[in-house]
């Protein structure tokens, strides 16, 4: 393979990886860069805050109300709670 800088730039003179040769003396070409996936932010200051326990109590204590005497017990509608929470953050980054 042709040597390539970090710029992905190639020397005149030398060939190129299809064997051929770069254009005239002294020119540089330019080859397409494919632009890095992005990545999201993690740095501390970015990441998602998980939801508070008076946020993750008044959704249980809703589904609780919304249940009412149904089968269930407060353990599942805290973990529900949470689960709903917590898919609510995640969509609302996208």
């Amino acid at each position: 393979m042709a040597p390539l800088s970090r710029a992905g730039v190639l020397a005149a003179g030398r060939s190129r990886p299809g064997g051929t040769a770069a254009a005239g003396p002294g020119a540089l070409l330019l080859w397409p860069v494919t632009p890095a996936p992005h990545r999201e932010d993690t740095s501390p200051e970015n990441r998602p805050k998980p939801p508070t326990r008076e946020e993750i109590a008044l959704r249980a204590w809703q589904l609780s109300q919304a249940r009412g005497d149904g089968p269930g017990s407060p353990e599942e509608d805290w973990l529900q709670a949470e689960r709903e929470l917590r898919l609510r953050d995640a969509l609302r980054r996208r």
